[in-house]
């Protein structure tokens, strides 16, 4: 039975030290720079109604209030304000149906 814990601690030892030494040797690695300059063509006010009120017109989901009762016309504000996503409203606001209006999300 020592025999047994002396071997599982001098391969448990040995396995703790490689992986600390396979961990450093990652842990030199740069991820690629990303440009949080990028300028992004945000939606205004006028445009977040305008998407608000066709997704509305189209009985779109995206057009009500959050469950905590946020217009959509505030989320899509917010999210415009940010700088990094959009919710594309001029599209959205040009749709013809949820579909389209969903697909102008992902572009």
């Amino acid at each position: 039975m020592k025999l047994k814990l002396a071997l599982l601690f001098l391969a448990g030892g040995t396995l703790q030290s490689m992986l600390m030494e396979a961990c450093s040797t990652y842990s030199s690695i740069v991820p690629p720079a990303v440009n949080h300059n990028a300028p992004l063509e945000a939606g205004t006010n006028e445009d977040c109604e305008a998407m608000c009120d066709n997704l509305r017109k189209l009985h779109c989901p995206a057009g009500d209030p959050t469950p905590k009762g946020v217009p959509c016309e505030v989320v899509c504000q917010n999210v415009e304000s940010t700088g990094y996503a959009s919710e594309n409203p001029r599209c959205q606001a040009r749709a013809a149906d949820c579909a389209a209006a969903d697909a102008c999300s992902d572009e």
